[in-house]
């Protein structure tokens, strides 16, 4: 089941570290939740600090695992996304497969964007 988890380029990038030789080697990931949140109606400033607070509650559990992997220098929050970024080693990835608040962790990457 945490092998579902991953996204196939995640997957892949896992599989060249292992066969790189380094294993311990961080790897840049976006850790969805399984929870989908929106901003609550009303005042647009209320509902997006009411969010915030939900969003930083539902992300504890994961954020405080990722701490105990040592990767707290490098966890990120995002509150609209409902995702928490971090670099993880390959063990610390598939610990955080099996955690049940996690819907899937994807490789993290910039996009390159050209102007035409």
């Amino acid at each position: 089941m945490a092998d579902q988890k991953l996204e196939p380029r995640l997957a892949e990038e896992l599989s060249r570290v292992a066969n790189s030789g380094s294993p311990g080697r961080p790897i840049p990931v976006i850790i969805e939740h399984v929870q989908v949140v929106s901003p609550a109606g009303g005042e647009r400033g209320a509902g997006l600090a009411a969010l915030e607070r939900e969003v930083h509650e539902l992300q504890r559990p994961i954020v405080q695992r990722l701490r105990e992997l040592g990767a707290a220098e490098t966890v990120r929050q995002h509150v609209l996304a409902n995702a928490v970024s971090a670099e993880l080693t390959p063990i610390g990835i598939n610990e955080m497969a099996q955690h049940p608040d996690v819907r899937l962790i994807r490789l993290a990457h910039e996009d390159q964007v050209t102007a035409g």
